[in-house]
């Protein structure tokens, strides 16, 4: 995504996110966000969106777990709410625009192991704290029904790390191939997404 939008290393989010992307207030729904909130609010929100939803190396909050991601933007930008409606309607285009499908395929992967991996700590914090202050609480249906839960993510986790991995070597690639687009490098006929052999009949006939 940072790519298409003219965010390039060292990021500096203190610059107006308008002033690479210009463009982008033709669409409505950055326009509508740029109309409501002004120049450097809608900036932030911008930048806020990007803090939030990127998942290349080039985001440092790529691997935050969600919540505390949330907390830490706050601070940056407090207009970032992703549940307004006019910021939520602007992230929509913003991905569907410069999001591919293997890195929208890697995000939100990432995002359910990161926000997996969260809820799993704070439950289990939960249940040794609960044993240490309240252990006649232990067999409790709330204690139990959280224990069971605890057990059956524990035995996805294999499911869940395969599929990662599976949908991560996609997005590698991906990025490779950009990367070396970039630099100069050219695409050989795979990558461009042509045939990976001819096919076996020619029906062409010579004049």
């Amino acid at each position: 995504m940072s790519q298409h939008l003219g965010i390039q290393p060292p990021i500096d989010i203190q610059v107006n996110f308008w002033i690479a992307n210009a463009p982008l207030l033709y669409v409505e729904a950055f326009k509508n966000l740029y109309e409501e909130f002004g120049k450097e609010r809608s900036s932030k929100i911008m930048w806020s969106i990007w803090m939030d939803k990127e998942k290349g190396t080039i985001n440092s909050y790529r691997n935050m777990p969600q919540e505390q991601k949330l907390s830490a933007i706050k601070k940056y930008c407090v207009d970032y709410d992703p549940e307004d409606d006019l910021i939520r309607t602007a992230t929509i285009m913003l991905l569907i625009t410069f999001e591919s499908p293997a890195k929208r395929a890697f995000r939100t992967v990432t995002e359910d192991i990161i926000n997996r991996d969260y809820v799993m700590a704070k439950m289990t914090a939960y249940v040794k704290r609960t044993a240490e202050e309240n252990p006649d609480l232990l067999g409790s249906k709330e204690i139990l029904d959280i224990i069971r839960t605890l057990e059956q993510m524990r035995k996805n986790t294999d499911q869940v790390f395969k599929k990662y991995k599976d949908v991560e070597a996609v997005f590698a690639e991906e990025e490779k191939v950009a990367a070396r687009v970039k630099g100069g490098g050219q695409l050989n006929l795979i990558e461009k997404g042509g045939l990976l052999e001819l096919p076996e009949d020619d029906d062409t006939e010579e004049e």
